[in-house]
């Protein structure tokens, strides 16, 4: 493929999937649990069944060490590698672990990267097992729809993104959040700061997760593995895992040390 042909392809390897292959789970709850904010995202299949209808002629993942995901596409003759990782899932660790690496890492593509600008809509919830679901599937944006991506392709993939596609806002309060105690900053290789506390929103969280990575740079380059994932989830705007993983990291230190 070469570079024009693959500049084609991009218009249509980030199109909005249709809105029946959209999976639904719950974020941020209320605290009666009567709503929760509606969170969007795709099957690993679907992203696959994307990549082989768009005439790409060869791609391939392959997975260097748990967790992580190399996405290649072959571009005049060269393979062009995207990698992302992620953590392991509640159900089916390791495979989810790999299913969820792989479409971080087709969101480095633009493979279904628009639905990290849909709004936080808060919408009912109810009961399921020991968790809750989506009782309402929330209205899309135009965005968001595959028959108006022609006005939106070069809105989205520039840096003057229209508005409705801007870091999402909470449109209620955010729930009660419970008690739990600040992480401790790592103070051998790093200068001591305030205590960073659980981020509310998109905004917030990276904000927090800056300011971990700013203030940790000596920890984090002590291990390449570790800057590498977190680099591209910064990248990739996946600000609470790097925030969390910070956290954790930072903590563990403290009480080895």
């Amino acid at each position: 493929m070469t570079a024009e042909e693959f500049k084609r392809a991009h218009f249509e390897m980030t199109r909005p999937f249709d809105a029946s292959k959209l999976h639904w789970r719950v974020g941020a709850t209320t605290k009666d649990k009567s709503k929760g904010i509606a969170l969007a995202y795709l099957n690993a299949r679907d992203v696959m069944q994307r990549l082989d209808g768009l005439g790409l002629g060869a791609w391939k993942c392959t997975y260097p060490m748990p967790g992580f995901c190399e996405l290649s596409i072959k571009i005049e003759g060269e393979w062009i590698t995207r990698t992302n990782a992620a953590g392991e899932t509640d159900v089916e660790a390791e495979k989810g672990m790999a299913s969820d690496a792989f479409k971080r890492a087709a969101v480095l593509w633009g493979i279904g990267r628009y639905l990290y600008y849909l709004p936080n809509d808060w919408v009912p919830i109810k009961p399921q097992g020991r968790s809750h679901v989506i009782a309402q599937t929330p209205k899309l944006p135009a965005f968001a729809l595959p028959e108006n991506w022609h006005d939106n392709y070069w809105r989205l993939f520039s840096q003057d993104r229209p508005q409705q596609c801007a870091e999402p806002q909470q449109q209620e309060p955010a729930p009660q959040q419970p008690q739990q105690a600040p992480p401790q900053q790592y103070q051998q290789q790093a200068p001591q700061v305030d205590a960073v506390q659980p981020a509310d929103t998109h905004a917030e969280y990276k904000e927090r997760a800056e300011q971990l990575v700013q203030v940790n740079q000596a920890l984090i380059e002590a291990d390449p593995a570790t800057k590498t994932w977190l680099d591209a989830c910064m990248a990739d705007g996946f600000y609470k895992d790097v925030f969390n993983h910070i956290t954790n990291l930072t903590q563990g230190t403290q009480s080895n040390g």
